[in-house]
């Protein structure tokens, strides 16, 4: 069974994220799909043998969460140069979070699929196979990072808060 962990926000910070994706949808390049699912990954991919689900569910909930206030920096562009994802940047240590869980998944007979990544909120994300299919233009690039820029630059449009009622959750994929 495919599973992830994710850390949900609260529905304040869901709603900066809507307003936020809503004022950039019409700059943002086709290629990209707009993420509607606001959460930031602790492990983007894991398998598990499946009657070890309810357990690891369990486990997942009882879990010991950073105990910090996540601060949301600024929109960023991964990877800068050929951008596939246009997130929201974060900072929170999910480092012990993460080894416990993989150390779970590991004793329940699973494994890692996706390794773990620098915690972030994607808002727009290349399909998989359009990222493997092409670059985008250097000239749409320029654009994206003037975008990405402009928006972190404005007074008025919401990128930066706090986030403390964050809970973790566990799915299949």
């Amino acid at each position: 069974m495919n599973i992830w962990v994710a850390l949900r926000l609260s529905s304040e910070s869901e709603s900066k994220i809507r307003c936020l994706r809503e004022d950039l949808v019409d700059r943002i390049p086709s290629q990209f799909d707009e993420e509607t699912d606001p959460h930031i990954s602790v492990l983007p991919g894991a398998e598990i043998p499946g009657e070890e689900y309810d357990t690891l569910e369990e486990k997942v909930e009882n879990a010991e969460l950073p105990g910090q206030k996540i601060c949301v920096d600024q929109l960023g562009l991964y990877p800068e140069d050929d951008p596939f994802v246009i997130s929201l940047e974060v900072s929170v240590n999910l480092q012990n979070l993460r080894e416990t869980l993989i150390r779970t998944i590991r004793a329940a007979g699973g494994h890692i699929v996706y390794q773990p990544v620098t915690p972030h909120i994607t808002l727009f994300k290349m399909a998989d196979s359009k990222q493997a299919a092409e670059s985008l233009p250097e000239a749409t690039v320029d654009q994206l990072k003037k975008t990405v820029n402009q928006q972190n630059e404005d007074k008025t449009a919401i990128t930066t808060w706090t986030e403390d009622q964050y809970q973790i959750s566990l799915h299949e994929y």
